[in-house]
């Protein structure tokens, strides 16, 4: 009869408990997942209906799950998961070895779990620090469990704390976890994934995942990520050319101005092109100074051709010449200025003559 009044009381009180944890669960059921949800209370329910404390403490396990619960709230935040990790350690320490303390010391184990699978691959000895600490506290509630179901979930525990380490060593005692779950907790669900992961610790040759995982240099791989998202800009921004002491560089041009090009490093200076001087020593001409030669030599043979013409003309009618003359002069004035002698002298001279010779035949 006692029995029976103690177990009535024990099945009001979960009834209780579980009502309350699952209002607050349910802010989260989405985030979690219904099944996985499911089976935390059942684990829950049931070391609180094998508790050997008559009837069960509401507070201990109100204080497990709100931490546990809050553990779902944090995300990717790192110092509000290390609050959490130690809140659990906390729980455990003041619950001494009761139910609801081992359970906080499992939950503790899983946070530093968590950390460390987080840092493999980016900080390897603080991932190698977060696992030790794992491997313990799963190891205290192995050995301190008397459920089943709790003995279980420290071995898997401490198996994927093992794998993690990567070792010959630590894989054979993962496997050897993994084959006592068989023996603690066959025919289930739990039994067939032991299988799964021994099957896949069969396999560590060189195609195997952790013979990759071994031979990765993750510390000198973490560095060189960290350099490339350190590099510096190297002062440019794109379409840009912050080169300002370069003549060519553009910050500073005309609009619609281009660069000074060189000589053999640009369309204009090709070899077909001969920029050599008139005697075929030197170098090509800078731009400005070739357009003023070219100037001067064009002048020079323009006038050159209008000098010969006139010259004739003015043997044949002289006041056609001295019509013409003012013209050429102010048209041509390097030319005249260079000859003035050859081009008055005929002038001045070819009408006396003819009118002497017009006086004799007179």
């Amino acid at each position: 009869m006692k029995s029976e009044r103690r177990h009535e009381i024990q099945e009001n009180s979960l009834a209780h408990f579980l009502e309350g944890i699952l209002e607050q669960a349910k802010p989260h059921a989405t985030m979690i997942g219904g099944v996985a949800l499911a089976l935390l209370l059942g684990f829950v329910g049931y070391a609180i209906l094998n508790t050997d404390s008559g009837i069960v403490k509401h507070e201990e396990w109100n204080a497990v799950y709100s931490t546990l619960d809050q553990s779902f709230r944090v995300g990717e935040d790192d110092v509000k998961r290390q609050e959490v990790a130690q809140e659990f350690a906390t729980l455990s320490t003041d619950f001494g070895t009761t139910r609801p303390a081992l359970w906080a010391e499992y939950f503790y184990g899983q946070q530093n779990l968590t950390q460390a699978s987080d840092l493999a691959f980016s900080d390897p000895q603080s991932a190698t620090a977060d696992i030790e600490r794992a491997l313990k506290s799963f190891q205290k509630v192995y050995d301190s469990a008397d459920m089943p179901v709790l003995k279980v979930k420290a071995l898997w525990g401490m198996a994927e704390a093992y794998e993690l380490q990567a070792t010959k060593e630590s894989l054979a005692k993962a496997k050897s976890n993994y084959e006592e779950i068989l023996v603690i907790w066959p025919d289930t669900n739990t039994a067939l994934l032991a299988e799964e992961r021994i099957k896949r610790l069969d396999n560590q040759g060189v195609d195997g995942f952790y013979a990759w995982y071994r031979d990765q240099d993750f510390v000198a791989r973490a560095a060189e990520v960290e350099k490339e998202n350190r590099a510096p800009l190297q002062g440019t921004v794109p379409g840009m050319d912050m080169n300002l002491e370069a003549p060519g560089g553009g910050l500073f041009d005309a609009p619609g101005a281009g660069a000074t090009p060189g000589a053999g490093n640009s369309p204009l200076f090709t070899p077909s092109m001969d920029l050599k001087g008139a005697d075929g020593e030197g170098a090509a001409p800078k731009p400005s100074s070739f357009t003023e030669k070219e100037k001067e030599a064009a002048e020079k043979e323009a006038a050159d051709k209008a000098a010969e013409p006139m010259s004739e003309e003015a043997k044949a009618d002289p006041a056609a010449e001295s019509t013409d003359k003012p013209k050429a002069e102010s048209t041509e004035e390097a030319p005249s200025e260079e000859k003035p002698a050859a081009e008055e002298k005929p002038a001045s001279e070819e009408p006396a003559k003819e009118e002497a010779a017009k006086e004799k035949a007179e």
